[in-house]
């Protein structure tokens, strides 16, 4: 029943369960330190010989300073979902600092881009070995790893000349079978407004069993390519 923010202090953590119950208290102390929604930390008051619990249910703004620490010290892991010409450039910048996966259904991009061959012709093999930290997949599993997951595909108009999500909303299917807890979804994709918290958010909490706000959150980032323009790439932007 702990609403995020909640602080709760064990004033005496060996008289909470009794000496003759440490088993019990072992289990408890465990399932305390596993549980990512909490903070858990253990003292010891050498002058009363007790021993006290500090717990807090971690909020919005505990989570965001750990994801500013990640940043900082180069631990975020990434997932561009989608390797054309929004996704492909996002992925090799992000992939000459952090740990990215570029994720393709493309069997055959995949392929190209494992040998430093991009048949779009955007990047030449130099781009490829910069970006040292750069994964080429088509298996979604990799978001299982993933802090920040950007999506960056297409959206396409019908034949009744309405936007076609089918894409979309597979992806998002496929990218909640393996998001893990407190992850970030980022759409990069040209959507109407709406599409991000009506359509994508409830397939998320229905595939995933993640509630938003709460298990992850959500992002949207307009398109910033210009393609083919070399002047004004993506980093000068």
């Amino acid at each position: 029943f702990l609403q995020p923010g909640t602080i709760l202090i064990f004033d005496d953590w060996n008289c909470f369960y009794g000496d003759n119950e440490r088993g019990q208290r072992k289990a408890f102390r465990e399932f305390l330190v596993s549980n990512k929604n909490l903070h858990f930390e253990e003292f010891v008051s050498d002058a009363e010989s007790k021993s006290f619990v500090f717990i807090k249910y971690l909020d919005w703004i505990d989570w965001t300073l750990m994801f500013l620490k990640k940043l900082k010290n180069k631990k975020l892991k990434i997932s561009i979902v989608g390797l054309g010409y929004v996704g492909l450039p996002l992925a090799l910048l992000f992939g000459k600092k952090f740990c990215t996966y570029g994720i393709d259904k493309s069997l055959n991009k995949i392929k190209n881009f494992k040998k430093f061959n991009d048949q779009n012709n955007q990047f030449k093999k130099i781009n490829f070995i910069n970006s040292k930290y750069i994964n080429f997949t088509s298996n979604y599993e990799v978001i299982k790893k993933s802090d920040v997951i950007i999506v960056c595909l297409p959206t396409p108009i019908n034949k009744q000349k309405k936007p076609d999500l089918s894409i979309i909303k597979k992806a998002t299917s496929e990218i909640s079978k393996n998001l893990k807890d407190n992850s970030i979804i980022i759409y990069e994709s040209t959507v109407f407004p709406g599409v991000v918290e009506d359509i994508c958010k409830p397939i998320i909490e229905k595939v995933s069993g993640y509630k938003w706000k709460k298990n992850f959150y959500l992002g949207y980032s307009p398109e910033r390519v210009n393609p083919n323009d070399k002047l004004h790439t993506i980093e000068k932007i």
